[in-house]
């Protein structure tokens, strides 16, 4: 269109389609934004939360290796306990139960109450608070082993969200590596290892992760069981060489080393390993 009064072309005004494409471009642009923008929300989410069951994962499995670390051995048998507690039929999940008598760093109670010994029961467990109810891992610890060694002491939750506590045991020596779901030393004699597999949740409950620890618990021989094994050996003879090996938690009589005969040479084997089917 041509102005009349000074010759020049009127500004042209945006046609109906140019409006619908430049619309259309903002609304893909905007679209692909938020898109972005949510993805990255999302992921940001399932990081966090998958962390975050981790490491509640980990700090469980982490504080129950910590505990059979510092398995406490005694000659008393009465100071020397590995149960586990396999969880009832029929449970949701695995939810074992374990009890040790470790030594403690530190006290339970104030000074100004009764003295405590360094050995103390300590028992895991996972709790529902309620029906429905989030799970939580518990750590109850009775300062002085005691007659009834299941119950007593303080107990407290100390990780969120764990939904599950596997523990197995073995005598690696005695059963060639068989993982066993339950344990008692009592009649079981002190395992060679315990392998401890926790399941933790986020807050949400949407991601899960699981962390395994394997621990190795000190079996070295008692004090006093060597003389008993070397007068046993002094009065065991052989036509060749003799070798023993003495286990140093066995349930055996006497803890007596077993002998054997070579072909040659002559060699002493110290050892601690228990095996289950002794008691």
């Amino acid at each position: 269109m041509i102005n009349g009064t000074d010759g020049r072309r009127a500004p042209r005004a945006f046609t109906l389609i140019e409006l619908i494409v430049a619309l259309t471009i903002v609304v893909m642009a905007v679209a692909a934004t938020g898109l972005a923008i949510s993805d990255a929300v999302r992921a940001r989410d399932s990081i966090k939360g998958r962390v975050e069951a981790f490491t509640r994962a980990e700090t469980a499995a982490n504080l129950i290796a910590a505990d059979l670390l510092n398995v406490a051995r005694d000659s008393d048998p009465a100071f020397t306990l590995v149960r586990i507690i396999p969880s009832p039929a029929g449970a949701p999940s695995e939810r074992d139960e374990l009890l040790v008598l470790a030594n403690i760093p530190r006290a339970t109670r104030s000074l100004d109450e009764q003295g405590e010994s360094p050995v103390a029961e300590v028992q895991y467990r996972i709790v529902q608070e309620a029906a429905g109810g989030a799970l939580q891992l518990w750590r109850r610890v009775d300062a002085g082993p005691d007659d009834v060694v299941e119950g007593g002491g303080v107990a407290a939750p100390v990780v969120e969200g764990v939904a599950s506590l596997s523990c197995q045991a073995t005598d690696a020596e005695g059963d060639a590596g068989e993982w066993f779901d339950d344990w008692d030393s009592d009649y079981d004699g002190v395992p060679t290892l315990v392998r401890i597999t926790v399941t933790a949740t986020d807050a949400s409950g949407r991601y899960e992760k699981t962390v395994r620890r394997t621990v190795a618990i000190d079996r070295t021989p008692l004090i006093g069981s060597s003389i008993l094994d070397a007068e046993d050996e002094a009065g065991s003879g052989g036509n060749n060489a003799n070798g023993s090996t003495t286990g140093g938690n066995s349930n055996n009589a006497g803890n007596s080393g077993t002998s054997g005969s070579g072909s040659s040479g002559s060699g002493s084997v110290s050892g601690s390993g228990a095996s289950r089917t002794s008691c």
